[in-house]
């Protein structure tokens, strides 16, 4: 059982680790937005950092959009799922933090093409 959950907890880590890649080397260098409240915190960042003048980074807005989703995953999906989910959520935002933000390609499309073809890994590894 406890490999089992070990076993998880790495998948967890490793597809947080990739995804904060796929944005930081892809993506957000790229100016290109990923779906879901990924790129509702790329937008939010973005607004804050060109029309209000305050870079907060898309890692923490991260973090701040999933607190209420994982509130309700408490209650309403389950406590394994959000616990997971906290977990990835926390990975993600502390590499995100971590990472330099980059863009290792001056093609647009070369950086989404290669930012989404990480992320479908981090979405086919759970």
């Amino acid at each position: 059982m406890f490999l089992v959950e070990a076993r998880r907890v790495v998948v967890v880590i490793f597809g947080a680790i990739l995804n904060a890649v796929a944005l930081n080397f892809f993506l957000i260098g790229a100016n290109v937005y990923a779906s879901g409240f990924t790129g509702a915190a790329q937008l939010i960042s973005s607004v804050f950092k060109d029309f209000i003048g305050i870079g907060i980074s898309t890692g923490v807005i991260l973090f701040i959009l999933n607190i209420p989703v994982a509130i309700l995953g408490w209650y309403k999906v389950g406590k394994g799922f959000t616990i997971y989910s906290i977990l990835s959520v926390i990975f993600t935002t502390t590499a995100l933090e971590i990472m330099p933000v980059m863009s290792l390609s001056n093609d647009i499309i070369l950086n989404a093409v290669f930012g989404g073809v990480i992320g479908e890994l981090v979405w086919d590894s759970r």
